[in-house]
Order: C-alpha cells, then structure tokens, then sequence
C-alpha cells in the first residue's frame, strides 16, 4: 500500500447500520416554524425543518437493542457517542437533544435508553466537480442543488473526491459545493469508533460502488486501499 493517504481515503459517509440490530427512526421536527421557500437561483423548493424540539418514532416491533447510533436519514447518536466525540475534541458538528415518541417495540418499552441527539454537521469540504460529473450536470450556485445534465453523469455514478485544499479541519463535514445530503467523518472517527465500540454504527466509502468498512480489522484502511485500487485504477493514475 502507499505511503501518502489518497484523498478518496480521507472522508467517509458514517451512518447507522441498516443490518444491525435495532429501531429504525423516524425524524418528527420540533414544533417551530418550517420554512418553505424557492431557491432564487434555480427556483428548487427549499425546506428546512427546526431541529430544537425535534423527536423520533423507533420502528420495527422485533428489535430488541437500543444502539449507539439509529438506522435514520438523519445522523442519530446516543449519549455514549457523544461523549466521545467530545472527549477528543471532535469539530463539525451541533448535537441536538431528540426526544422519543412512538416505540413499536414492547420489548424497547421496557428498557432503559441513552439519550438521543440528531447531528447538524457544520463542517465543510468541497468536492470536485470533474470526478463528480465531468462539469457536466447542472449545479445551481446559490443553493447547491445538482442535477444530472442532458449528457452529464447520472446520479449512482458520481466519484465524491474530495478537493483537500477547501478542506476545513473539521471531524464530522458535508460537501460545501454541492448539496447531497451525506454525512462524513474523517478517519479519526472510524479509529474513535473502533477503540469504542460503538454499535449500530456503519462507515462506507465516497465510491460509486459502496465499500464498508469492517470495524473487526486492525487493517481496515489497508483492505479498502486495496478494494479501491482494484475497483478504479484510474483513480490513482489521475485518468478520468
């Protein structure tokens, strides 16, 4: 393996693990006002709902765990997660309090919980538009959006490299340049998890083909070095 970390290794999409044990949660938006509003660049509805307040339903009846981070759209974590992250200075992020609503589970009923916070990541880092989609696609400059062009690439088969010189410092980070919705940690927060063991809990790389990390290997970094040399070889010649 090489020496020098390549920038498609620096940033991964953390997640709550879909196969693992546990409830799948619903985000329910605090009681403040939602803002609905057209983008004036592009005229793409913008919505955005108030995190304080906030709440969750755990679905699914047959789950019998209450893990460290939820299966959600949203980056859910427990208490135990957030003091980790706070125990070595992690950046990037706001932690707002989740209450718990609806619990489908009798089993969960019955057991003690950690309390929940829904994460707001503040940190940034721009991803580069030629592996992304040629500069094809059509990204709107005030609000982010992106939308496959007429010959431009389409949505599952975008390269997220990551521009390393617009990178911020910070732990926990989404794309600057073009909204997508992912959450991204940096290698520390794998190596935190890890050490922790947090559960419930999933990382996977920038690729178009996803690769998950498996928590269980001291070398992790190693294998999925390999698996991305092996899937994009023109990754690491420079070769679009």
């Amino acid at each position: 393996m090489s020496t020098k970390l390549h920038p498609i290794f620096s940033f991964w999409h953390i997640e709550g693990d879909r196969h693992a044990d546990g409830p799948i949660a619903t985000v329910i938006p605090g009681s403040g006002t939602s803002t609905a509003r057209p983008c004036p660049g592009c005229q793409r509805v913008l919505e955005e709902a108030p995190f304080e307040g906030a709440s969750f339903r755990a679905l699914d009846m047959a789950v019998r765990v209450w893990p460290d981070v939820l299966n959600s759209y949203g980056l859910i974590i427990g208490d135990r997660v957030l003091s980790d992250l706070n125990e070595i200075g992690a950046r990037g992020f706001v932690a707002h309090k989740l209450g718990i609503g609806e619990v489908e589970s009798t089993y969960l009923q019955e057991m003690p919980h950690p309390d929940y916070s829904l994460m707001e990541l503040t940190g940034r880092v721009d991803v580069d538009r030629q592996w992304y989609d040629e500069g094809q696609g059509d990204l709107c400059p005030q609000c982010h959006g992106w939308t496959p062009g007429a010959s431009g690439k389409s949505r599952w088969d975008r390269m997220h490299l990551p521009v390393m010189e617009t990178w911020d410092g910070t732990d926990l980070l989404t794309y600057g340049n073009v909204r997508t919705g992912y959450h991204l940690c940096t290698t520390r927060i794998i190596e935190l998890a890890r050490a922790k063991k947090w559960t419930g809990v999933a990382f996977r790389l920038m690729t178009p083909r996803p690769y998950f990390v498996d928590l269980r290997l001291d070398d992790w970094l190693a294998k999925a070095e390999a698996w991305a040399r092996a899937e994009y070889p023109r990754l690491f010649t420079n070769q679009l």
